[in-house]
């Protein structure tokens, strides 16, 4: 167990890392990002679970927040439900779907689950203007994109770990 909570606490730093990061780095659009905090969701979901991957999506935000200065203001409001209901998506397609949609896939659904409700998120407490939906083409396409490159990442990543949650308890 102590092994599993020290593995985690550090994909935490990890992942906060890679949030601060990556918001240092211009973009052609300020809601531009590729997420590659998102990498270390992935590898959670599909380690551990859903419970562990929201330990995770939720400390990195916070931690993210904290270091970034934005804690609790409306950028952070709508990345924390993003992310929160990006990381259940995909769990359950982890969980469920696994012999239908690889990780990539699951990548693709966890960005458009995000996008989707960081939209309705900023729509329902800040921006109030219907509006805001029309960046949906927009926000798939970006999707696409980055979830298929997140995803991919992440496949490498796990196929190079050979980490699995069989594997990780024998080694505690």
């Amino acid at each position: 167990m102590k092994n599993k909570i020290t593995t985690i606490s550090l994909l935490i730093a990890i992942a906060s890392i890679l949030f601060t990061l990556e918001n240092m780095i211009p973009t052609p659009l300020p809601w531009f990002r590729l997420g590659f905090s998102n990498i270390i969701t992935l590898l959670v979901l599909k380690w551990w679970g859903i419970k562990e991957s929201l330990i995770v999506v939720t400390m990195r935000v916070f931690l993210g927040g904290l270091l970034s200065g934005k804690l609790f203001n409306p950028i952070f409001i709508i990345s924390l439900s993003g992310s929160i209901s990006s990381a259940i998506g995909m769990g359950l397609l982890i969980l469920y779907c696994h012999q239908i949609f690889s990780i990539i896939g699951v990548s693709i659904i966890g960005a458009v689950i995000k996008n989707i409700t960081q939209l309705c998120t900023a729509y329902l407490l800040f921006i109030k203007n219907i509006s805001i939906f029309s960046l949906i083409p927009v926000f798939m396409i970006v999707s696409l994109i980055t979830g298929a490159i997140i995803g991919i990442i992440t496949y490498i990543i796990d196929e190079k770990l050979k980490i699995r949650p069989g594997n990780y308890a024998k080694s505690q």
